[in-house]
């Protein structure tokens, strides 16, 4: 797989495994430390709880602002609906149900694909991380979610070759980087307690698998201990100021898509309110409807900012 050219404007799209963006910096710090005429600018267009069909709405608003050259677009975890795969029992309905999301998927990543690649730029494809199904949790796993990922997998291939894209096998190689940490201590583990996102020495894996990919020489460690070293390792202070900005943009988004897609201007502050107050409402939610009444006013300012520094 190609590297980046030293003035290539990249967006990353998908879902919460993107929008968390510390693989992403690490990356743009690697290439800052390592290419010292490198003017690369990477830009974080994930956003929690996104899928393919959403990302078809929203890449005019949120990422051909940044005039990209090149996209990396990872998308699957939230595609296959995981509670497609709570059941004990699988029905016709259910059946038809997996089968349908996962057809969406693949007609959703088409749909981005030509867009993108008539408009001329450089396609990056990543399979879908794993779901953890073996980790020691409380939370209850589902097979059948590693086995949905494995055929996204393969799909996004099969896509990226139709596109003359390139692929980067998150979910081959980072179930690989799993057996191996676990075969030292089975309770040494990458992804949270959830099953689903990384944490950060699993972020640490997902920035270096993408840097071999480009050809880059970098570590595979195989103690979980290296993992944790390198992910305490501060970011450039360039690169921790676009972090902290990014992270204020997708809280701002994550309640504009998530609690006010639709709802008109003059309704926002009774929508919000109605929501907070819900005894149903959890208290995430609230939290990150107290972050979005902080932040929304210094939304254009994080922006222009973010354009800015980058």
């Amino acid at each position: 797989m190609y590297k980046f050219d030293k003035d290539a404007v990249v967006c990353f799209l998908g879902d919460s495994i993107t929008a968390r963006g510390r693989w992403l910096c690490r990356i743009l710090d690697y290439y800052r430390e390592n290419m010292p005429e490198c003017n690369l600018k990477v830009f974080n267009c994930g956003r929690s709880g996104g899928n393919a069909s959403i990302a078809i709405k929203r890449m005019e608003t949120d990422m051909f602002i940044y005039k990209p050259t090149d996209v990396v677009i990872m998308f699957g975890m939230n595609d296959i609906r995981h509670n497609l795969y709570e059941c004990d029992e699988i029905t016709e309905e259910i059946f038809n149900e997996r089968r349908n999301a996962i057809e969406l998927y693949e007609k959703s990543m088409q749909t981005i694909a030509e867009t993108l690649d008539k408009m001329g730029i450089n396609l990056i494809f990543c399979t879908p991380t794993p779901t953890d199904i073996e980790q020691i949790s409380e939370v209850h796993a589902k097979p059948g979610t590693r086995l949905a990922l494995s055929h996204i997998s393969r799909i996004v291939k099969d896509i990226a070759a139709r596109y003359g894209g390139h692929v980067v096998d998150f979910y081959s190689q980072f179930s690989d980087m799993i057996d191996v940490l676990r075969k030292d201590n089975p309770h040494n583990n990458i992804v949270a307690p959830d099953r689903v996102h990384p944490v950060f020495a699993g972020e640490e894996v997902m920035a270096n698998i993408f840097l071999r990919a480009q050809g880059f020489d970098v570590p595979i460690y195989d103690k979980i201990q290296d993992w944790q070293q390198v992910s305490e390792k501060p970011f450039s202070a360039h690169t921790e100021e676009i972090f902290e900005l990014t992270q204020y943009l997708r809280g701002i988004a994550y309640v504009e898509w998530g609690l006010l897609f639709g709802v008109e201007a003059d309704e926002i502050d009774k929508t919000l309110e109605s929501l907070y107050n819900d005894p149903e409402t959890t208290d995430f939610k609230k939290n990150t409807i107290e972050f979005y009444k902080e932040h929304i006013a210094k939304k254009e300012e994080y922006l222009k900012r973010l354009i800015e520094i980058s």
